[in-house]
């Protein structure tokens, strides 16, 4: 790569940014077959997969309690952070990155994780990748009335990420989505290169 990576700072072309109305519209199931578009799918998909995780917790929470169920997110989100970082790393040939390839590394993430993530945007300097969200694939999404369980999934997530990236020193955290704030704002601290 030639030059300083530049973040995404755009939704792209991202697809399934669909309206309230067609998203009752699915919901519902009242659209044709014939009439689904790449948009449906798209946000289907990414509905469905946060309704999935949600709905394995749900069981859990319900049948041992509320306590296996965050351990049960930690230890998902653990599993598939250190899946992802070590194919990530492999990918690289390394076992640590820059705050800069942590930026592209999170990039390509939200730009394939669905429309939850299609507004989710990095920023870095030599020091620090910093993410912010205004809507979460962990959090969004959640079925009316459930709990969050955000904040053990990407526990889980960092916990791995900071196993096998040896250039995170720490982390950072200034907002979350599931504590009540408008946005998410939090990242990694890298060793200065």
């Amino acid at each position: 790569m030639e030059g300083k990576y530049e973040p995404t700072r755009s939704n792209r072309f991202y697809p399934g940014r669909i309206s309230e109305e067609r998203i009752k519209q699915l919901e519902y199931c009242l659209v044709p077959a014939d009439e689904i578009t790449i948009d449906d799918i798209v946000f289907s998909l990414t509905r469905g997969r946060t309704a999935w995780i949600y709905a394995l917790l749900g069981y859990i929470e319900r049948k041992w309690g509320k306590e296996e169920a965050v351990e049960a997110a930690r230890t998902v989100g653990y599993f598939m952070g250190r899946a992802q970082m070590k194919r990530r790393l492999k990918g690289l040939g390394q076992d640590s990155q820059t705050a800069e390839q942590m930026a592209q590394y999170q990039d390509f993430n939200h730009a394939i994780a669905g429309v939850t993530s299609s507004d989710n945007y990095c920023e870095y300097d030599e020091e620090n990748c910093m993410i912010y969200r205004k809507s979460c694939g962990f959090h969004t999404f959640r079925p009316p009335g459930m709990d969050s369980y955000c904040r053990p999934i990407i526990v889980g997530y960092t916990t791995a990420y900071q196993e096998l990236d040896k250039g995170i020193t720490g982390l950072r955290e200034e907002a979350c989505l599931c504590q009540g704030d408008d946005h998410c704002y939090g990242g990694f601290r890298y060793k200065k290169p």
